[in-house]
């Protein structure tokens, strides 16, 4: 058809930006799914993070990032 798929108009996908995975590939989906605005996000939660407890930043970034990771980490693991 000549529909454009919602992939498609993703972007800002990993998928999009540095993978090129097809459809029927391992990571399409994980990567389809993770995009810059993602990490815009866990970045502003960090510095958010360490401003409001007084932490240093590497510490921040770690328990801000932290559950992200791992999930998405099993979730590539696992792909």
């Amino acid at each position: 058809s000549n529909q454009v798929s919602e992939q498609e108009l993703q972007v800002l996908s990993l998928n999009s930006l540095l993978l090129h995975a097809n459809p029927g590939d391992r990571l399409y989906n994980w990567a389809n799914f993770l995009n810059l605005i993602q990490f815009w996000t866990l970045f502003l939660i960090t510095i958010g993070f360490t401003r409001w407890t007084g932490t240093g930043i590497v510490k921040s970034a770690i328990i801000a990032t932290l559950p992200w990771v791992s999930i998405f980490g099993v979730w590539g693991v696992m792909a």
